[in-house]
């Protein structure tokens, strides 16, 4: 929200200078508004006046430029180049003498030209040039009984001020507002706060009213709406002072009237409408729930379908406004309009801020609505307009106020321990200064006993739902920065860590060290893209989402981390290694929440695993590889002993393994079935897997152990034997490790075969296997019981033969 130092200024003293506004940002700070920016406007118009065209010529080299000779209150006319559509004899304009500095043109001071061989000595300037709009339409046209030829510019239109753009929190829509604002700092520096006043509003003779109603069904959504009839207003631009006001905070002027609905709203923190009067028809304003599937065209002039969640301001025969976010296409001011009604209502913030979400709508009103605004002012909002209208409109009251109101929401009171909120922000408080800090800021006090006070806070804090507001409330009066110093530490000196994010750090340096990047994935997801990779998969929905592909919380990291591979595969970013390390949602009927949460690292491959080089050419990944970074992760973990079995989980091809660690699944790894992939546009092959972190995290080692080496040679012996093709590898070498006892250091397989001289459906692999003690050095004599003790094994379990 950009906040307007001179428009603050009718609230609360302000110094802009720059010792000031530095103050000015560190109280906002601490108050909890965060600062983002601070912009000086310097729009001086020195050297611009007002200029009346006394002649208009042909440019004798160009037929979209005209010579312009203009008096300006100088000794002699001014004859220049202009190019503008809208110059005509007669007009009264602006002009910028030679030596101006216009915002426009970024304050360079303007220098004589010439223009296709004619000599200009100034500029007849638009909005633009000024810097009075972004508007392109032609020199500014002034009134000439305002605007005598030579009078300054600056007088009306010269503006100086700074502007402050500050982040506000959602749960404070009360500082959506220079009333919100200017109502913080002066409750910081215990100073009164002024509230602008214009002249009231006169009523006209009668008593012009609409009937007002709100359905049953809409009454928990909007429990207030008030309505105001104006006549006799004049549609025109605003003043100079609310025009710029209103361009300082980037809001555009539109008219005096859309304008004072504008202005309100940034001062007050309350959106209105205006609607012309002759477009209500049958004077009467209905409050609904929309029907599902009916269509509204805003403003904007989008047709939108709603749904019955929708809240529709409705006059008596069709709908004139999207209640909260946007007015319908009838309801805008014409230039002929005369009579208003003026809208001022208050509407349930999850209904506003869902329904501009479901139309794909936001505006500032919504924007204020959606945190909710204080549903106790209308009445104080709907004057301060009335009598803006009159001041710049020349309105007057035609009616009495029509406030409908169903039932506004009770303000609950909250009990406030001093001797909590002083342990809690380290201070040393009394009551009577506690008191006085949230008395300050608005909310009423009562004394229970004297270290208890019952706290009613005010209408326009809708956060205050426990002490703990409160004490916030105290800790930014007193001052974040008066929390002292401690001598004594209050928490336990020594770490506690949490064992999953422990083996997730471990995990990310070793994926890192591997070579692999993090990708950050959204945890909500496309549901059909789950239905393509997963089709088995349950997941969870979310009710309101923000898109359709964003509905579903994912319940595994892959299909979006194929996504995102998917994604840079398909821009030439061929060689992939990418790893995600985040939490998975399953469907969980047992927990309160019906989620399940577990942290898992899935990651992928694709591309070359080798790139080619003088010695030997490229290799492209393959299942080995993903398989190869998996058992080097999980030996960093310090985990022993996985094993691994065939199968075939969505959305892996065949050419997978599951891994286990005693009984336990753990992950899987393998190829991506290619149909799956090319169901999300890839035909390139890609190898991934999925680690369950929390499970791993009962198997991992934390503290390392020191295992002394041999001092002794190793003695290598080669076995090779036959079996079935369908008895994994990893058996082999498990009972090869457990049949040779300690003296086997090492055992790995170098060389498989199926064809001549080996039976079908078998096959033989080739073992090398190391032999050490750390005592002795080995002799045949050791070697030979252990080796033969192996092969015994293989044979009785496995049923294998050496192969010869």
């Amino acid at each position: 929200m950009k906040i307007s130092l001179n428009w603050l200024s009718d609230f609360i003293a302000i110094d802009t200078s720059e010792e000031g506004v530095s103050q000015l940002v560190h109280e906002l700070t601490m108050a909890g508004l965060e600062v983002e920016s601070v912009t000086r406007i310097e729009r001086s118009l020195e050297g611009v006046v007002a200029a009346h065209v006394i002649q208009v010529d042909p440019h004798p080299d160009a037929d979209k430029l005209r010579l312009a000779t203009v008096d300006f209150g100088g000794e002699e006319p001014l004859r220049l180049v202009c190019g503008a559509p809208n110059l005509r004899l007669g007009m009264t304009t602006a002009l910028a003498q030679l030596g101006s500095k216009l915002p426009g043109l970024d304050n360079q001071p303007l220098k004589k030209a010439k223009i296709r061989g004619v000599e200009s000595c100034g500029m007849l300037c638009s909005e633009v040039e000024l810097g009075l709009s972004d508007s392109h339409a032609g020199i500014l046209d002034l009134d000439a009984e305002v605007w005598p030829a030579g009078r300054p510019l600056a007088e009306e239109h010269g503006w100086q001020d700074v502007v402050i753009d500050v982040e506000v929190t959602q749960n404070r829509g009360d500082w959506l507002s220079l009333h919100g604002v200017a109502r913080e700092l002066a409750a910081l520096r215990g100073v009164a706060l002024t509230l602008p006043q214009a002249a009231p509003a006169v009523r006209a003779e009668g008593n012009r009213q609409v009937r007002v109603s709100i359905d049953t069904a809409a009454a928990k959504v909007c429990p207030r709406y008030a309505g105001l009839v104006m006549s006799g207003a004049r549609v025109s631009p605003s003043p100079a002072w609310m025009a710029n006001r209103l361009s300082s905070v980037g809001l555009r002027p539109i008219n005096n009237i859309v304008d004072v609905t504008n202005y309100v709203l940034w001062e007050l923190g309350h959106p209105l409408h205006a609607f012309d009067l002759r477009e209500v028809r049958g004077e009467e304003i209905r409050v609904r729930l929309a029907n599902e599937g009916e269509s509204f065209t805003s403003l904007d002039e989008v047709e939108r379908k709603l749904d019955k969640e929708h809240l529709l301001i409705c006059d008596a025969e069709r709908p004139v406004a999207l209640a909260g976010i946007m007015g319908g296409l009838t309801s805008g001011i014409a230039g002929d309009t005369q009579e208003l009604l003026i809208e001022c209502a208050a509407f349930d913030p999850v209904c506003i801020r869902m329904g501009a979400r479901r139309a794909g709508l936001a505006s500032d009103s919504s924007r204020r609505f959606e945190r909710g605004v204080d549903m106790h002012n209308v009445q104080q909002v709907v004057e301060r307009t009335a009598s803006l209208m009159a001041l710049v409109a020349g309105a007057s009251i035609a009616g009495e106020l029509v406030d409908c109101i169903t039932e506004l929401p009770a303000i609950n009171s909250l009990e406030l321990k001093v001797s909590r909120c002083n342990a809690l922000l380290g201070f040393n408080l009394k009551r009577e200064q506690v008191q006085d800090c949230l008395e300050r800021l608005g909310t009423r006090c009562e004394l229970v006993d004297e270290d208890t006070l019952r706290c009613t806070p005010p209408t326009w804090r809708f956060e205050m739902q426990h002490a703990e507001n409160l004490i916030e409330d105290v800790a930014r009066m007193t001052g974040y920065d008066q929390v002292g110093e401690s001598v004594r530490a209050r928490v336990p000196l020594g770490l506690r860590t949490n064992p999953v994010l422990e083996i997730s750090s471990i995990a990310r340096e070793q994926m890192l060290r591997l070579g692999f990047q993090q990708a950050v994935g959204n945890p909500m997801v496309d549901p059909k893209v789950l239905e393509r990779l997963m089709p088995e998969s349950a997941f969870l929905r979310i009710r309101n989402p923000l898109a359709e592909e964003m509905s579903a919380l994912r319940p595994a990291l892959l299909p979006g981390l194929l996504n995102t591979a998917v994604y840079n595969l398909n821009r030439r970013n061929d060689d992939l290694r990418l790893f995600e390390l985040d939490r998975e949602f399953h469907p969980d009927s047992e927990s309160e929440t019906g989620c399940r949460e577990v942290r898992h690292l899935a990651l992928v491959m694709a591309g070359r695993r080798r790139l080619p080089t003088w010695q030997e050419g490229e290799r492209a990944c393959d299942v080995y590889d993903i398989k190869e970074v998996v058992l080097e992760l999980l030996q960093g973990l310090r985990i022993d002993a996985v094993r691994t079995e065939s199968a075939q989980p969505a959305p892996f091809s065949a050419n997978c393994l599951l891994l286990k660690v005693g009984k336990e699944e753990v992950g899987v790894l393998g190829q991506v079935d290619p149909l799956a992939l090319e169901s999300l546009g890839c035909q390139v092959p890609v190898f991934a897997a999925d680690l369950n972190l929390e499970a791993l995290m009962t198997y991992a080692r934390r503290n390392p152990k020191y295992k002394p080496f041999s001092r002794y040679p190793s003695v290598w012996r080669d076995l090779a034997v036959i079996t079935r093709e369908d008895i994994p590898a990893g058996d082999l070498l498990t009972a090869i490790r457990k049949a040779g006892g300690k003296l086997v250091q090492d055992v790995d397989v170098f060389d498989l075969y199926q064809g001549e001289g080996i039976p079908a459906g078998q096959i033989s692999r080739a073992c090398k296997i190391r032999f050490s003690a750390l005592d002795r050095n080995l002799c045949e004599a050791d070697i030979e019981p252990v080796f033969r003790n192996i092969v015994d094994s293989l044979t009785k379990k496995f049923d294998a033969t050496l192969r010869s």
